[in-house]
């Protein structure tokens, strides 16, 4: 491991006291860093508009081992989206469209596969409530560089259909994303890099961050890992131009410190303002919830709204192949984290979770080691039975030792399936299972991987014990409809 340690001393006098003195974080960090095998980690804390701590620790490539610094560039995956809805609601505030202009308005020429879609408007794209389906394949490889890709992918949408009505319910949509990065272009007449990086990026001096891939510094770029998990590299690199909106930004811990605090301002960064204090009215409203086991998460527009331990949050996290990112916000105590991986899966929530609990002066819990590194050699050397005969073990006699996180390993599951080894995505989400036998996320990706063998049988039966668990699990009931007709 290579530990480089950054750590902003500038301190103001409202700044908590875990932040005077930060070691105990700092041999958190390094502690998680090594527990989940990581090879690149950047921190940055805000309070009260200050970039109070930074924390870099590993490398940007595992070959050349060159360190990783604040002004390592990652790409942020999805925290991209909230660009995108700060760029709209700039145009917003310009009258140029309002919330409520339909989808149809701002690009006549949009057509899909479903006459639904001419319902749509701007605030249901943002919030994910427009009924537009995820994107199924990105089709990183070959990448697409050119400035008529955006306008070429939402041209040649005609076969897409709607998976529910506009306003019905919340479903994550890149897909919506990447159409608003087009409605930004015609609205404004730039192309929608070129927006965003006039109009929010260099206000913010976010100077070395860009949507566009080739403009990244090769001397800032980290490569790409993925922890299976066993770290090895990505197989590709996340990028084409077509899906740049949905999450393709690069920046890093420091410039993405800027943009923490110009929302936490409500739009202002220094002498620079991005947006009106009252857009943070729109984007920071609830519009749906996320989910009806968790009532307190809601989805603003692009944000997400939920609470921790009582206190309020603003947050959007990302994750693509081989990056893992999060940037979270207390609002009510002018406070921000930004959390920076360059391996999928990462604990970036534990790890956010854990600077809440200092910000805010609780006790937080010490990390524990995460169980799949334990049985990760028994499951490839001896086999799923041993593996689960292990985990038995360890839950009678060790039952508080182990981190047993049942989301981390359905996203490892899911990454085997996303780069196409499903029969190790099996193994490891039976695995998570019969720890987890309540998680319908868990039972949904094993069905996915049965599906991408062809035991279309043994899907269908896995997606019928999905929606046992969640019968509000739509897309193992659209999972489940496909497998039938096949």
């Amino acid at each position: 491991m290579i530990d480089t340690l950054f750590t902003d001393n500038t301190m103001n006098k409202h700044t908590p006291s875990p932040f005077r003195a930060n070691a105990t974080l700092d041999h958190t960090l390094a502690q998680i860093f090594d527990l989940y095998h990581l090879p690149g980690l950047a921190i940055g804390v805000v309070i009260d508009q200050e970039i109070v701590y930074t924390k870099s620790l590993g490398v940007r490539n595992i070959e050349t081992k060159d360190p990783i610094t604040p002004y390592s560039l990652f790409s942020l995956a999805s925290i991209s989206k909230t660009f995108v809805a700060a760029a709209i609601m700039q145009l917003v505030e310009q009258g140029k469209i309002s919330l409520d202009t339909t989808l149809s308005a701002c690009l006549p020429y949009f057509q899909i596969d479903d006459p639904r879609f001419k319902q749509i408007t701007i605030s249901q794209m943002l919030s994910h409530i427009s009924g537009m389906p995820d994107i199924d394949d990105y089709m990183w490889d070959p990448p697409e560089f050119d400035d008529g890709a955006l306008a070429r992918y939402v041209r040649d949408m005609g076969k897409e259909t709607l998976v529910f009505s506009p306003g019905e319910k919340f479903v994550y949509s890149n897909t919506a994303y990447d159409i608003l990065g087009q409605v930004i272009a015609e609205v404004s007449g730039q192309l929608f890099e070129d927006y965003i990086e006039q109009h929010i990026l260099l206000p913010l001096d976010m100077i070395d961050s860009t949507f566009l891939y080739k403009n990244a510094s090769p001397d800032l770029l980290t490569s790409p890992y993925l922890n299976l998990p066993d770290l090895e590299p990505a197989p590709l690199y996340p990028y084409t131009r077509p899906h740049a909106p949905c999450g393709s930004l690069h920046s890093s811990v420091i410039e993405l410190c800027h943009w923490a605090i110009a929302n936490l301002n409500r739009g202002k960064f220094e002498d620079t303002k991005i947006l009106n204090s009252a857009s943070y009215n729109l984007l920071w409203q609830p519009y749906a919830i996320v989910e009806e086991k968790n009532p307190d998460e809601h989805v603003g527009l692009c944000w997400f709204l939920n609470k921790f331990k009582g206190e309020r949050t603003i947050s959007h996290s990302g994750g693509d192949i081989g990056f893992r990112t999060n940037l979270a916000l207390l609002p009510d105590k002018s406070a921000g984290v930004v959390v920076l991986s360059n391996t999928y899966p990462a604990p970036i929530e534990w790890i956010t979770q854990y600077i809440f609990d200092l910000i805010l002066e609780n006790e937080p819990s010490p990390p524990k080691p995460p169980i799949f590194f334990t049985l990760s050699p028994i499951l490839k050397n001896k086999g799923l039975e041993a593996a689960i005969e292990e985990y038995h073990t360890i839950k009678e006699t060790q039952p508080d030792e182990y981190e047993l996180d049942p989301e981390y390993i359905g996203i490892l599951g899911f990454t085997l399936i996303d780069i196409k080894r499903p029969s190790e995505a099996i193994h490891w989400l039976k695995l998570g299972i019969e720890i987890h036998p309540g998680s319908d996320p868990l039972y949904y990706e094993l069905a996915k991987a049965y599906q991408q063998i062809g035991v279309n049988d043994e899907a269908a039966e896995t997606c019928q014990k999905c929606l046992e668990i969640n019968p509000a699990h739509w897309e193992a009931a659209r999972l489940l409809n496909e497998l039938k007709h096949d």
